[in-house]
């Protein structure tokens, strides 16, 4: 039996069942990127909105985003310094806001550095996302930082160097990759790509759901000749120590001069509450400055 062209049905019915597979597969793809990036705004962000207060001698500063936000976050001034001052900008960890990671950085001003601490979109006091929370938001909110910096003129152009912990150092490292008037990286407790720190809490299944792209490990290696300082906790049970060491060979194979420090006996939230780690990073971040 043939329909009026001459092909039989089941002859005809194969290009249709082939169109048909393939708007099945796109579908499919489509579906899968939607929910992927649903699981990292659901998984992997955990801003708070709570209210606090802002500690005297700490400024309120607020300065907007590419896309028209409004982000929120504190300038505390170097001390015992007259004029502009190198400036460390804190790209902060996951959970909370500011007053969680205040004492992560704080203590730099009591060594001549101002500090930029600031909330992503979702975070604090900084405006809500009309989109879901995703990582390149968060890069540009960095960035927005950085340019809030170089209006200030308390603030040495030349001198702006980051400082990124845990989801922090993922966010930092692309937003130092992408300017390159940051002149030196301090990263601890990060993590080397996305689907890789995914896949140390849900092996295989992790990798795939999460998204890829951004992969810290691909930034640090586009640092070219700028100083980074990658420092980890050997008893991190939230980001394997595994991945400080991917970092460094990346970047090294890149001829990124890389300073490298495991901090024996320091968990994940101590590891920049040891003395020791503050003294390595002090001691990067002289040798920067008089540079």
């Amino acid at each position: 039996m043939t329909d009026d062209t001459g092909a039989s049905p089941k002859r005809r019915s194969r290009p249709l069942r082939t169109a048909a597979i393939a708007l099945v597969s796109i579908v499919g793809l489509v579906s899968m990127m939607g929910f992927t990036g649903l699981l990292e705004h659901m998984l992997v962000y955990y801003p708070s909105r709570a209210e606090f207060p802002t500690p005297d001698p700490y400024e309120d500063v607020s300065f907007p985003t590419s896309d028209g936000l409004t982000l929120h976050g504190w300038f505390i001034p170097a001390r015992g310094v007259e004029g502009p001052a190198p400036t460390v900008l804190h790209t902060h960890g996951n959970a909370g806001a500011i007053p969680e990671h205040e004492p992560f950085v704080s203590w730099l001003a009591a060594h001549g550095y101002n500090v930029l601490l600031f909330d992503y979109r979702d975070y604090g006091r900084s405006d809500r996302s009309p989109r879901l929370r995703n990582r390149e938001d968060f890069i540009d909110d960095g960035l927005a930082a950085y340019e809030y910096l170089l209006s200030r003129e308390d603030v040495v152009r030349d001198r702006v160097a980051l400082l990124g912990f845990s989801l922090g150092a993922a966010i930092g490292s692309n937003v130092a990759a992408r300017q390159e008037g940051i002149s030196a990286v301090v990263l601890c407790a990060g993590f080397s790509s996305f689907p890789a720190v995914a896949s140390d809490y849900v092996p295989l299944l992790g990798a795939v759901v999460m998204p890829g792209g951004s992969a810290p490990a691909e930034a640090v290696a586009a640092l070219g000749d700028r100083p980074l300082l990658i420092v980890h906790g050997d008893s991190d049970g939230i980001v394997n120590k595994r991945h400080a060491g991917i970092l460094r060979d990346a970047a090294e194979s890149a001829g990124v001069p890389t300073e490298f420090h495991i901090e024996p006996g320091a968990d994940h939230n101590g590891l920049l509450l040891e003395q020791t780690v503050r003294s390595r990073v002090l001691r990067f971040l002289e040798d920067w400055r008089g540079g």
